[in-house]
């Protein structure tokens, strides 16, 4: 069951990698020190492992499926030339 789901998400496209990669590390980076400030204020470090967790979830959750946003930009592969 599992195969068929991706079979029909599909791919993403280098595009929308790239897009992906800098979605998840500014949802950890921005969670984290907020974590890290709130921390620092409240003095329980755990929050800090709490906003890692949280964020860690998060982007998985949107940057691991291939939504359609990622595919926005499909490759055009050249057709097979003709041989004469």
């Amino acid at each position: 069951m599992a195969r068929g789901f991706w079979n029909i998400m599909g791919e993403i496209d280098y595009v929308g990698q790239k897009k992906a990669e800098y979605l998840y590390k500014v949802i950890i980076l921005v969670s984290c020190l907020i974590g890290f400030a709130i921390s620092c204020i409240t003095k329980q470090f755990m929050y800090t492992g709490y906003a890692a967790m949280i964020s860690t979830i998060v982007s998985l959750i949107l940057v691991v499926p291939p939504w359609p946003w990622y595919k926005k930009n499909p490759l055009t592969w050249s057709s097979k030339p003709k041989k004469s």
